[in-house]
């Protein structure tokens, strides 16, 4: 796992800098390469191959890489290459992707089982091909202005770059407020895009061109056999992510997914598996640390844990510095405290992302169905009228969100109105220029037009939730300290099989992920088993309730919000009056509203090339 950039011109000086911003990612090593049309840059963090053979960017002939990630089948490509009369000089990933492009072109990242961004210069050809992995587990950043070139891992190294502007995409922060984080390829800044998951690239003479090799395809198919197909699908993905050579753990959270997780690395490992969990000092209601206990006693496992403190909200500057857009996600703060943790054990964590968004493990997918019958028995006009006769009565913002919900004329107007940090009709109240395109209901109702409706919203959220914000923040977090993160759920096969389970299965009897529940049944402690799904219930609304409140409201103060010039100060002003009528609900607005001016104060007001001060933002 490691950090790249790259621009489409010579100069050593700038690539370096580049390298440099991002070295978190990859202390071990760091290299640049520069010839008159190309700069490649790369930090290394070393875990197969620790030699220098793995050293980057790396040549064969007229081909030069940088590249992020691991390619978990990279073992049985090089054998096929072989056979076709390649050489090779190490045993890297890294030279068989070069090898695999020399022989299949850009069907060589359909070969490729893994996580991965890379960048490759074709010195012959004089052009890039660039590839981001089929589900976003690895961040690619580009910007194409006045017909040139710069990617990297993270955007501020494309900052450091003159000619790139910090302009504001409104449309962008307009995804924010809904979504708490940009879920599109258009970053918060117009000059910085994503390639998008499961996309490749190619840039020459100044033009890029993308294009798709692979989608998410949900094909179900009738079978009685696929809690069993789960159980060794999972069990070979996890022994190919045990590849490697530097300690290993897992974040074990205590519940389902990293639970049966662990229940495979316990079958895969002679040595005692190292776990590491994260609590909450505030206990019952926030803190899972039991439940992970539970879970490492079963398994045996080299447990680790460590509590989340009261002001922990003060190290928010430097996770933003870290996450490059603001994601106001609770669950980053104690991501970022477990990861700084788990870095003086291991180099490598497996982790339970994707799970929910294969197998329906949000509560969303039970309240979409049911919208969608009550809307058949009652007819809108019904819908409207009542909610029109309760808003007197209504004063809570979360009672007003309700009614909302009620009269939700289609499946796009409910979705946006249950999952949104701020919805339309509060968008329009918060925001000096609202928004009038539609970008959050342009982007949904695609998805939510296709039945069933559960594989409608799991394919919405793999394709957007997942990578740009779960994805993003985990990988963010990890590598701000040097740790590389696996998904054993994301793992080609997986996705596969899950695209084949029909709907009635992943949802079924009101209960989500049945059908990966009955596949760890056997596994996985039955106190875990049948725990409803639970998250990061981050005690924020307690924090603002207490030694935030100050902090909050010097941040979010008419003078700084005036500043901005993008919403109003007296929306801001009535979220703090009426706070303690809906706490839970108002934290999530006042908490997305602080990310974002925190990361403002960094990214906007300040050289975000140089992550100093931090204690004077907070």
């Amino acid at each position: 796992m490691c950090a790249i950039a790259g621009f489409s011109w010579d100069d050593a000086k700038l690539i370096k800098s580049m390298v440099a911003i991002q070295k978190h990612r990859g202390p071990d090593q760091d290299n640049v390469y520069t010839d008159k049309q190309v700069s490649l840059g790369h930090a290394r963090l070393s875990i197969i191959d620790l030699s220098d053979a793995g050293k980057q960017p790396m040549s064969h002939e007229a081909l030069t890489i940088t590249f992020n990630g691991e390619i978990y089948n990279f073992k049985k490509i090089r054998e096929d290459l072989r056979e076709k009369g390649h050489k090779f000089n190490s045993e890297t990933d890294t030279e068989v992707i070069l090898h695999a492009y020399q022989e299949y072109g850009e069907k060589c990242v359909e070969k490729f089982n893994g996580m991965f961004a890379f960048a490759i210069y074709n010195a012959t050809k004089k052009e890039f091909f660039l590839a981001r992995d089929r589900a976003g587990v690895k961040p690619l950043y580009y910007s194409i202005k006045e017909k040139k070139l710069v990617f990297a891992s993270e955007l501020k190294a494309i900052l450091l770059h003159d000619h790139i502007t910090k302009d504001l995409s409104k449309t962008a922060f307009h995804q924010f407020l809904t979504f708490r984080y940009t879920p599109d390829e258009q970053t918060l800044f117009e000059d910085i895009q994503k390639l998008p998951p499961g996309h490749h690239a190619i840039y020459k003479s100044g033009k890029l061109t993308i294009k798709e090799f692979w989608n998410l395809n949900i094909t179900p198919k009738k079978e009685n056999s696929y809690a069993s197909k789960i159980d060794d699908t999972l069990k070979e993905s996890v022994r190919k992510r045990l590849m490697s050579d530097v300690p290993l753990g897992v974040f074990l959270s205590g519940g389902l997914d990293s639970t049966y997780i662990v229940s495979h690395m316990k079958e895969l490992m002679t040595e005692p598996i190292k776990t590491f969990s994260v609590g909450f000092e505030q206990g019952q209601g926030y803190d899972e640390s039991t439940f992970a206990r539970i879970a490492s006693e079963t398994y045996d496992t080299d447990h680790h844990e460590i509590f989340v403190k009261e002001k922990s909200f003060e190290l928010l500057p430097k996770i933003l510095w870290h996450m490059d857009e603001p994601i106001a996600d609770f669950a980053s703060i104690p991501t970022y405290i477990l990861s700084e943790f788990a870095k003086k054990k291991v180099s490598v964590v497996l982790t339970g992302e994707g799970a929910d968004e294969l197998f329906a493990g949000y509560r969303k997918y039970k309240y979409l169905n049911a919208f969608n019958t009550y809307k058949t028995l009652t007819p809108l006009p019904i819908r409207k009228a009542l909610s029109l006769a309760a808003a007197p009565f209504t004063s809570s913002p979360a009672a007003k969100r309700f009614l909302e919900l009620n009269k939700s004329a289609t499946p796009t107007e409910y979705y946006l109105n249950l999952i949104s940090y701020f919805n339309k009709t509060e968008k329009q109240e918060l925001m000096l220029h609202p928004e009038q395109k539609g970008h959050s209901a342009a982007l949904v109702t695609p998805y939510l037009k296709k039945r069933p409706l559960t594989d409608a919203l799991t394919t919405l959220d793999f394709k957007t939730w997942l990578p740009e914000d779960l994805l993003m923040k985990v990988d963010k977090t990890t590598m701000a300290f040097g740790l590389e993160a696996r998904v054993p759920f994301l793992d080609p096969d997986m996705i596969k099989l899950a695209s084949q389970i029909p709907a009635n299965l992943k949802l079924r009897h009101n209960k989500e992920k049945y059908i990966l529940r009955k596949a760890m049944q056997a596994r996985v402690p039955k106190s875990i088993y049948k725990r409803k799904k639970h998250g990061f219930n981050v005690p924020v609304h307690e924090w603002l309730d207490n030694d935030l409140k100050s902090t909050a409201q010097e941040l979010l103060s008419p003078k700084s919000i005036a500043k901005r010039g993008l919403i109003k100060s007296s929306y801001v002003e009535k979220l703090f009056n009426t706070y303690k009528t809906s706490k839970i609900y108002s934290s999530r607005q006042l908490w997305s509203l602080l990310n974002f001016e925190v990361w403002a104060r960094i990214y906007l007001d300040n050289d975000a090339k140089k992550p100093k001060g931090f204690d004077s933002i907070l």
